[in-house]
């Protein structure tokens, strides 16, 4: 299959199809407030640091002042994820899971705007890129029209490629494909406000040494993207190294010699703690609420279930460490990756989420 032409052809065919997608729809301590009253002004980009928050759709279930407390908190960007692109280009965002409708996606794009933050839908694009039809350029047509017709729908400001699930991990020319997909959102997609769309991407490196962080580099996807985020959470690394600062300074160290620009690259932290054998992943709302403490070395010793075992996880302290490495190689800030494992969701002060906003 080739693939070069792709961007060019698929671009060709949208001139002409233009008209037919409308644009114009423009331990539960220390609790952070949820108050609904009238926003004050933005927090200072000099008080907290940028940080995206990944929100998966489905299973986490969220009030509109729960959204609004994000924003007010600090977030700069979020990702509504756990939707889908299917074969043929057809995205689906599945009405069983959060249930969100325009009207909520509506008051979450409000809220955005007050606090000067964006929203993005999150699409996994798995099936589509392992199933292309025989008309690879209609496929990718409809996508491009789907994908702007969803921007429209739910009011928000670009496309998230979420490649943090490890039951999809691309290979060879599915990468060329999903650049090209991100090529595309970049040079034709529009916000529901108007302007040029978002285009972002999470990364699963995994191992360092490992044949899919290889593949990434050998692709480079955050040339195609505004935002790059990589993921510090596997099923498939040593879990005491994924809460150390050794692994992500390898990935930036490679990604920056790979010719990245690292201002345009964040660090994704997912507030689960895992044991060496990965038998049970224990949410970090759960290991506080066990006794594990929300300051330590981001060990903890779980006496139940299969009997005593160590399980790793990030601390706030394991977030400042890795303040230090946004610091010290420019990067621009950090994403929480599924905040329904942080302690209140992210709405407190004990919270992993708290602890990214202001390192």
């Amino acid at each position: 299959m080739k693939l070069p032409s792709l961007v060019s052809v698929a671009l060709l065919a949208l001139t002409s199809s233009a008209q037919r997608v409308s644009t114009t729809t423009a331990r539960t301590t220390r609790p952070v407030s949820t108050t609904t009253a009238a926003p004050t002004e933005p927090s200072s980009p000099d008080t907290v640091r940028p940080v995206t928050v990944v929100i998966d759709l489905s299973i986490t279930i969220r009030e509109d002042e729960e959204y609004l407390a994000l924003f007010q908190a600090g977030v700069k960007h979020l990702v509504l994820t756990r939707n889908f692109v299917f074969p043929g280009g057809r995205i689906f965002v599945p009405p069983i899971w959060l249930r969100l409708k325009p009207e909520q996606a509506e008051t979450i794009h409000e809220y955005a705007l007050q606090y000067n933050a964006t929203v993005s839908l999150g699409l996994s694009v798995g099936d589509f890129v392992e199933n292309l039809g025989r008309d690879l350029n209609r496929d990718i047509l409809n996508f491009t029209l789907n994908a702007q017709a969803a921007i429209n729908e739910y009011f928000v400001d670009g496309i998230h490629f979420d490649l943090s699930s490890p039951f999809f991990t691309p290979e060879g020319e599915e990468w060329d494909v999903i650049n090209s997909l991100m090529d595309i959102s970049r040079r034709r997609l529009k916000s529901s406000r108007g302007g040029p769309a978002i285009t972002s991407i999470t990364l699963r490196p995994e191992d360092p040494q490992g044949d899919v962080w290889q593949a990434v580099l050998d692709h480079k996807p955050w040339e195609h993207a505004d935002e790059t985020y990589c993921l510090l959470s596997s099923f498939a690394y040593d879990p005491e190294l994924q809460i150390g600062v050794e692994w992500p300074k390898t990935l930036i160290e490679d990604m920056d010699h790979a010719g990245a620009d690292l201002s345009k690259v964040s660090l994704g932290i997912a507030p689960i703690g895992f044991s060496k054998d990965f038998r049970r992943p224990r949410s970090y709302d759960l290991l506080v609420a066990d006794g594990a403490p929300v300051d330590g070395n981001g060990t903890f010793v779980v006496e139940e279930g299969f009997g005593p075992e160590t399980v790793y996880y990030n601390t706030q302290r394991q977030i400042r460490e890795k303040a230090e490495l946004l610091d010290e190689y420019g990067l621009h800030g950090f994403e929480n990756h599924l905040p329904l494992s942080d302690i209140d969701n992210g709405l407190s002060e004990d919270s992993l989420l708290y602890a990214q906003l202001h390192s």
